[in-house]
């Protein structure tokens, strides 16, 4: 992984990540894959690509009550292709 954590428990609610990046290479080029969750393999809440011109990796998501107080953590998997250079992960919660 090129980047995993921040590892932070979290409350109940509904939240907003957001990972600021730059993602160069070809057009269209597929850089990697990115996922958010907590850390168990099994409770992973939204996943995605990572595509050259992205500037920002985006996802609301839901902390359920009985997840509450696990480590939440964003991460991406780079294959190899392009570069990517991350900025900053932001968590807003929303409500």
């Amino acid at each position: 992984y090129l980047a995993y954590g921040p590892y932070v428990p979290m409350k109940p609610g509904t939240y907003v990540a957001t990972m600021k990046c730059k993602i160069t290479g070809p057009a269209g080029l597929e850089a990697g894959t990115w996922d958010l969750g907590f850390f168990d393999p099994n409770l992973r809440l939204a996943a995605g690509q990572v595509v050259t011109g992205q500037t920002d990796i985006r996802a609301t998501f839901v902390v359920t009550p009985d997840a509450a107080g696990r480590l939440f953590q964003m991460r991406i998997l780079y294959n190899g292709k392009g570069n990517i250079v991350i900025d900053q992960l932001s968590i807003e919660k929303l409500n």
